[in-house]
């Protein structure tokens, strides 16, 4: 999941990624408007109104500024304001997102 963003321009941000589970640093990934992103829990807006659920797949179409946070705003989701990027991911397991994998 994401764990810290840093931009780097006007039209994109370096999301660097950690594990969910245990936090250990995996990768960075470039993000720009236009690319997707999926929530790997249930993610609060900055405002507390809107929620995206866990395992949604959505498009960025902006970045927004957001003291002291970086928001960003959706397709289909413009009213909903800003979310902190902390729990989104890039890149992704679908199957361990919506815990379709076997368990022991």
């Amino acid at each position: 999941m994401i764990s810290t963003v840093h931009p780097l321009d006007l039209n994109a941000f370096l999301a660097s990624h950690c594990c969910s589970q245990c936090g250990v640093y995996l990768f960075d990934e470039e993000l720009k408007a236009g690319e997707q992103i999926i929530a790997t829990n249930n993610i609060v807006s900055s405002d507390g109104k809107y929620t995206i659920p866990k395992g949604r797949l959505l498009r960025i179409t902006a970045f927004i500024d957001m003291p002291p946070c970086t928001g960003f705003l959706f397709a289909g989701l413009l009213a909903a304001g800003g979310f902190r990027p902390e729990g989104f991911a890039a890149k992704w397991d679908i199957g361990k997102i919506l815990d379709l994998w076997e368990k022991p």
